[in-house]
C-alpha cells in the first residue's frame, strides 16, 4: 500500500491575531507561569469511572476534614480528569447553583451501606457515569461526526461527564478566573462577547489534565518521542524540551505491520519548552516563539470537553502507531516554544493527542516537575496484587513487579518496564531509585494483608529525569491511596452488602472494577450501587488515615 506524500498537514493561517502570553519552560527557565509552582498537591490516577468512584469518596473525605484547601494543586489523568475536573469546574447542577459539599454528597459509614442504601442515585459529582446511557452516547456521537470521527470521543465523555453541570459546550475558551477573562478581553477586543470556562472559587489553584502528545499526523509515536500534554485552565503546551534534545517521528505505517516505502520520511522536530495561554492554544505558529506577550495567529476554541477527553483518549497511543489514527486521534495545531536550547522557528503542524495514561498515568510526574515535595497519590490501580507472590522470599535481585501484580504507575517510577507492553510509553519515568521499591511494596502489602486500606506514607529521594526535567536531589514526601481489597471495610459493611460482594454479581470484581466493560451495553459507567459502594471505600481509607494525612498537610 503506498503513502501519501512525507509532508505533514499544515494548519490554515488565520491573518487575526490575539495578544497572548508565551512562557518558556525549559531546564534554564524552569519556572512554570501564572504560579503554577507548588510544594504540595494530588494526583489523581487514571482507570475509567472506577478511577471516578473511587477519586470521588477520597475528595469527599479530604473535602469533609478540611483538607483540600490545603492542597495547592491536582493533576490527574483519564478517570481521574474526569472526576477532578467536575469537582475543579462545577458550579451549577441541573440548572441550580451547586457547593463542592452537596457535588461530593454526604459523608457514609460502611455501617449504613445496606444495598437498598447503595442503589439510591450517587452523589451529584457521579451522576453521568452512573446513568447506564454510555453505549447510546457513543452511538450518538459517532453517528454525529461521520466526517469528523476524530471529535467523537470529546463529545461523548463531555456528554457521560460534564452534561449535568453545563460543562459540555466546546464554544466556551478556558481561563483561570473572572478577572483573567477581563484581562484577556481587555486586550483582545475580538473576544468582547466571547464565553469562557473558568474554574470553581475556592479550589486547589493549580490543576493539570494530563494528556500525550502522540506525534504529528501521518507519523508515528514510539516510546522515544511521546511526551506528556498537559492542559490547564490558564495555560496548555509541553513544558521542557525531552532529554533538551529535538525527537524524531517516523512515519507511520499505513496499516498494522506494513512497511513505508522509501520515499515516506520521517521528521526530526523540536517539542516542548513552555505553554501558551489557554484561550489562545490552537493556531499557526507566531513570528516569536521564544516566549513573552506576542501576537498569536488565532485558533478555534479550545474547550474544557476537550481537555478532558484528550485526557482519557485511551486508544490514542495504539492508533497512533498507525496512518489511520490521524482519523480518530484527538487532534491540534501545535508548535513548541524556541529558546537558546532548541532554536526555532518551527511552525504548527496538525498534531495528535491521547490519554496521559499513555506516558504517566499516576498524575505525579508533572507534580514533580512543578517542584512539589509532598502529594497525596491517588492509585486507583486496575488490578489486584497478585495472590500467590512470595513477598518474603523476594529479593532486589529477583523481585519481579509485573509478577507481583504491581501496577505499572508505581514500578515505572522506579525504572522498571514492562517490555511487552506495546501500548503505552513508560520508559523514560524513572524519578525513584529502582532498590526502594520492593520495600514500599511491602509496606503496601502488609496493610492489605492486615485487611486495611493500603495508604502508605513514604518519603524518597527524587532522581534526576531530563526526559521530563526533573531535578534530582531533594525529597519527596507521598501518601499513596492504593486502590486494593480492604477486608475491615468490608466486614464493617452489612451482611447483605457483604454477601453480595461474595456472589459477584452486583459488584463483580469489587473493588477493582473493569477500566471499560465492567457492565453489559454500559462500556464506560457503572451502576449507581457500585459507585457509591466504591466511594465509601475510598472515603473509609480517608478517615482511617486523617490524623495522618491531616500532620502531613499541616507541616
Amino acid at each position: 500500500m503506498g503513502c501519501a506524500a512525507s509532508s505533514i498537514d499544515v494548519p490554515v493561517t488565520s491573518k487575526a491575531t490575539f495578544l497572548a502570553n508565551v512562557a518558556a519552560v525549559n531546564s534554564q527557565t524552569p519556572t512554570f507561569p501564572n504560579g503554577q509552582n507548588l510544594v504540595q498537591g494530588m494526583c489523581a490516577s487514571g482507570g475509567g469511572s472506577r478511577a471516578f468512584a473511587f477519586s470521588s469518596g477520597i475528595y469527599r473525605a479530604l473535602n469533609e476534614l478540611s483538607l483540600l484547601a490545603k492542597l495547592e494543586g491536582v493533576s490527574s489523568v483519564s478517570g481521574g480528569t474526569w472526576c477532578s475536573s467536575v469537582v475543579m469546574f462545577a458550579k451549577e447542577y441541573q440548572g441550580n447553583p451547586i457547593e463542592l459539599d452537596a457535588l461530593l454528597g454526604p459523608p457514609t459509614t460502611p455501617g449504613e451501606l445496606t444495598l437498598e442504601f447503595l442503589a439510591q442515585p450517587t452523589a451529584p459529582i457521579a451522576s453521568g457515569i452512573s446513568k447506564g446511557n454510555s453505549m447510546e452516547i457513543i452511538i450518538a456521537a459517532l453517528a454525529t461526526d461521520l466526517v469528523h470521527e476524530y471529535q467523537a470521543w470529546e463529545k461523548a465523555i463531555a456528554d457521560f461527564v460534564l452534561s449535568p453541570f453545563k460543562l459540555d459546550s466546546f464554544g466556551p475558551r478556558l481561563a483561570d478566573s473572572a478577572a483573567d477573562v477581563e484581562r484577556i478581553k481587555s486586550e483582545n477586543p475580538s473576544l468582547a462577547d466571547a464565553s469562557f470556562t473558568t474554574p470553581q472559587s475556592g479550589r486547589p489553584r493549580v490543576f493539570v489534565m494530563n494528556g500525550t502528545s502522540i506525534a504529528p499526523k501521518n507519523f508515528q509515536v514510539t516510546t522515544s518521542n511521546a511526551v506528556s500534554f498537559q492542559m490547564c485552565a490558564d495555560y496548555i503546551g509541553i513544558p521542557f524540551y525531552p532529554n533538551d534534545s529535538k525527537v524524531t517521528y517516523p512515519p507511520a505505517p499505513c496499516c498494522p505491520g506494513d512497511k513505508c516505502p522509501s520515499c515516506c520520511k520521517g521528521e526530526t522536530l523540536i517539542v516542548g519548552g513552555g505553554m501558551i495561554e489557554s484561550f489562545a492554544f490552537g493556531g499557526a505558529a507566531p513570528k516569536v516563539q521564544s516566549g513573552g506577550k506576542v501576537p498569536v495567529p488565532q485558533g478555534p476554541a479550545f474547550a474544557l470537553p476537550r481537555a478532558v477527553g484528550i485526557s482519557s483518549w485511551a486508544l490514542g497511543g495504539i492508533l497512533g502507531e498507525v496512518r489511520e489514527g490521524k482519523f480518530v486521534n484527538s487532534r491540534a495545531n501545535y508548535w513548541p516554544v524556541t529558546s537558546n536550547i532548541l532554536l526555532g522557528p518551527q511552525m504548527a503542524k496538525v498534531w495528535q493527542f491521547g490519554d496521559g495514561g499513555g506516558v504517566d498515568n499516576s498524575g505525579m510526574l508533572a507534580l514533580l516537575q512543578r517542584g512539589a515535595r509532598k502529594a497525596l497519590w491517588i492509585c486507583s490501580s486496575f488490578r489486584a496484587l497478585a495472590a500467590n507472590y512470595d513477598w518474603k522470599a523476594a529479593t532486589q535481585a529477583t523481585f519481579d513487579p509485573i509478577a507481583a501484580g504491581v501496577v505499572d504507575q508505581v514500578y515505572t517510577l522506579f525504572g522498571y518496564v514492562n517490555k511487552e507492553d506495546t501500548t503505552e510509553f513508560l520508559t523514560n519515568n524513572q524519578v525513584f531509585e529502582k532498590d526502594k521499591l520492593l520495600p514500599f511494596m511491602r509496606k503496601v502489602v502488609a496493610l492489605k494483608d492486615a485487611g486495611q486500606p493500603a495508604v502508605v506514607k513514604e518519603e524518597l529521594t527524587l532522581q534526576t529525569n531530563t526526559w521530563w526535567g526533573i531535578q534530582g536531589g531533594s525529597q519527596l514526601e507521598f501518601i499513596i491511596f492504593y486502590l486494593e481489597t480492604s477486608t475491615d471495610f468490608e466486614s464493617a459493611l452489612p451482611e447483605e452488602t457483604q454477601q453480595s460482594i461474595k456472589e459477584g454479581v452486583k459488584f463483580k470484581n469489587y473493588p477493582i472494577y473493569a477500566t471499560s466493560g465492567q457492565n453489559a451495553n454500559d462500556p464506560l459507567g457503572l451502576t449507581p450501587s457500585q459507585v457509591n459502594l466504591l466511594a465509601a471505600q475510598g472515603e473509609y481509607s480517608v478517615r482511617q488515615n486523617c490524623r495522618m494525612i491531616e500532620d502531613f498537610l499541616s507541616c
